[in-house]
């Protein structure tokens, strides 16, 4: 007891204890910031997650209009194709009748 009396004795004047209470308290403070910090990262995060997902999502949608295009103007294309040759042997017949 009366060791536990000296200790007390020197260390409460000198401000051990409170020396350590703060240590503690602030241990623990610092470590809910932290989780805060933590916290505030991981919603950042997940916000940018979603604006990627959305902005992806909107370029499919977009590829697949392109493709559909990309594949009305090739069947455009190949009936041009089929006319121009038609027309071609048209012109061929006519100019070798004009030339008879």
């Amino acid at each position: 007891m009366e060791i536990l009396l000296n200790l007390l004795t020197y260390s409460l004047p000198g401000g051990f204890l409170g020396s350590v209470f703060a240590w503690l308290v602030g241990r623990r403070r610092q470590d809910n910031d932290m989780l805060v910090q933590l916290q505030k990262s991981i919603n950042m995060l997940s916000e940018e997650n979603r604006k990627i997902l959305d902005e992806n999502i909107k370029l499919r949608k977009e590829n697949a209009n392109l493709i559909a295009n990309q594949e009305a103007i090739k069947q455009n294309q190949k009936l041009l194709e089929e006319e121009i040759k038609r027309l071609r042997a048209e012109i061929i017949k006519l100019t070798s009748t004009n030339q008879k």
